[in-house]
């Protein structure tokens, strides 16, 4: 129990670290170099949904192949 507890605050703090990064990040637009960084994170974080989207597709595509293909068997 203490276990969970533990590693659910471990993830709020981590969200904590996050949400300041990218306040760090937006805010104050200090130069040019911030927002690039942002706006590289940004697609990264876009290419790595799209990715996962993909495969999470393409896993769905193939189990549904496979069933059908079973059902036609028997």
């Amino acid at each position: 129990m203490q276990d969970q507890e533990g590693k659910q605050n471990m993830k709020s703090s981590e969200k904590l670290q996050l949400l300041s990064y990218f306040d760090i990040e937006s805010g104050g637009g200090k130069g040019k170099h911030h927002m690039k960084l942002s706006e590289k994170l940004q697609l990264w974080l876009i290419l790595g949904v799209g990715i996962m989207l993909v495969l999470l597709l393409a896993g769905l595509l193939i189990f549904w192949q496979f069933m059908t293909f079973h059902m036609n068997l028997q």
